[in-house]
């Protein structure tokens, strides 16, 4: 299974209720937001898609690799973002509230 565009809550949907959580996890870590959520995505048994041609979000990829969240990390983030939803694609598509 794949995880497509799972950076959105840092990059698309800043202020949602996602942010404290990110921020106090990657303070812990000592890394960013977005490796938290990439993190996120791997410690679920899912390949985060992401892509750059910035050498340096390049070696913030890697760094995803160089720890792990525990359990309950990992569902406090789940159950925190079911909270907010938020549709950062084919908005034109599918109804604000449409979860599908």
């Amino acid at each position: 299974m794949a995880a497509y565009a799972p950076l959105v809550p840092v990059v698309k949907a800043k202020g949602g209720p996602l942010d404290p959580v990110l921020e106090s996890l990657a303070k812990k870590y000592a890394v960013s937001p977005g490796e938290i959520l990439l993190r996120w995505c791997v410690d679920q048994g899912v390949v985060p898609i992401t892509t750059s041609s910035k050498e340096e979000r390049m070696r913030d990829m890697r760094r995803t690799f160089t720890f792990n969240l525990n359990p309950r990390e990992v569902e406090e983030i789940a159950e925190t973002g079911n909270k907010h939803h938020f549709r950062a694609f084919w908005q034109d598509k599918f109804a604000p509230d449409d979860r599908s």
